[in-house]
């Protein structure tokens, strides 16, 4: 998310828009929702 690795792809570029801990709790909101509705397995 920072420095723009994927800008070439269409991917806009967060550096000094987003802090560290800014990223670490996007990380953790996605990890969570993709947890939550991945199936479960019996």
């Amino acid at each position: 998310m920072f420095n723009g690795p994927f800008v070439p792809q269409g991917m806009p570029d967060f550096t000094g828009k987003l802090t560290e801990q800014d990223v670490v709790k996007i990380q953790a909101f996605i990890q969570g929702t993709a947890d939550a509705v991945r199936p479960k397995k019996p």
